[in-house]
């Protein structure tokens, strides 16, 4: 409804917004599928708005979605590419770095390599520390449990 609503008085970025919500609700739902159609189109239209950091947070969703839905290669790919802005330029950020981080470990874990699978979840715990001592606790407790 809020989709709607934005749309129909010409509200471009909050529509966006409003998808990329509803792509996280779909994920949180199990509906992959939904979720990956959701983002897309979002990062779409963010991307049209040269809204560059809200563009990259739905990269790194959608890779976290293509990844979980069986396209390993797909998702790692936006992951990569959505870690790398949030080292640098304007989509910057560490909290989101940590996420693609964490979430590119369970891609090398799905796809057998748990080497990079650590690496990239001590590289995320890290960052967590600092950050968001609830994550870093949650893969504290993923690693004693593997």
């Amino acid at each position: 409804h809020a989709r709607r609503l934005r749309e129909s008085i010409g509200y471009r970025r909050g529509a966006a917004l409003s998808r990329r919500r509803l792509g996280e609700t779909a994920l949180a739902a199990g509906d992959l599928a939904t979720a990956a159609e959701q983002l897309r189109r979002a990062g779409t239209e963010l991307d049209g708005m040269g809204e560059t950091y809200e563009a990259t947070r739905v990269l790194a969703l959608l890779g976290h979605v293509l990844e979980r839905g069986g396209d390993v290669d797909g998702g790692e790919r936006r992951l990569r590419e959505a870690l790398a802005r949030f080292r640098s330029g304007d989509a910057r950020s560490e909290h989101w770095e940590a996420r693609c981080l964490e979430w590119l470990g369970h891609a090398a874990e799905a796809r057998g390599d748990q080497e990079e699978s650590i690496r990239h979840y001590e590289a995320a715990r890290a960052l967590f520390r600092r950050l968001s001592p609830e994550d870093a606790q949650r893969l504290d407790d993923r690693q004693r449990q593997r």
